[in-house]
């Protein structure tokens, strides 16, 4: 009888082990998430327009650009920033303008949003 409640205990200990495997998903860093080059999602409706957002991990500068083809050709302009994120909140300041500032959310497509920047997600390239 003894051996029978030691094999049920082992097999509740065993059981309850197992389902605990999920609780240490890491949160990704963000800081190091975001550097990259990431495409906004407009390109997948109209692929004449390439707008991108280029994270440089080296003093936090970035660049904006943007290409449009036309019949005539291709437009593009290149746009430097500096960012910097604090928590999820990310700063982006333009030379010309005041800083933006915006949360960042990681989808679970593994696409970036930036919500008060953009209304399309930035897929990773």
């Amino acid at each position: 009888m003894r051996s029978k409640i030691n094999l049920i205990l082992l097999c509740i200990v065993c059981l309850t082990q197992g389902s605990c495997k999920d609780d240490d998903q890491r949160i990704p860093d963000a800081n190091s998430s975001i550097i990259g080059e990431w495409l906004r999602s407009d390109f997948l409706i109209d692929a004449t327009i390439k707008y991108k957002l280029h994270f440089y991990e080296a003093n936090n500068n970035g660049l904006i650009t943007n290409q449009v083809t036309t019949k005539e050709g291709a437009i593009s302009s290149a746009n430097p920033f500096n960012w910097s994120l604090n928590g999820t909140t990310l700063t982006i300041t333009k030379d010309d303008s005041s800083p933006i500032n915006t949360s960042v959310q990681f989808l679970d497509n593994g696409n970036l949003y930036l919500a008060g920047f953009s209304p399309l997600e930035f897929i990773r390239q």
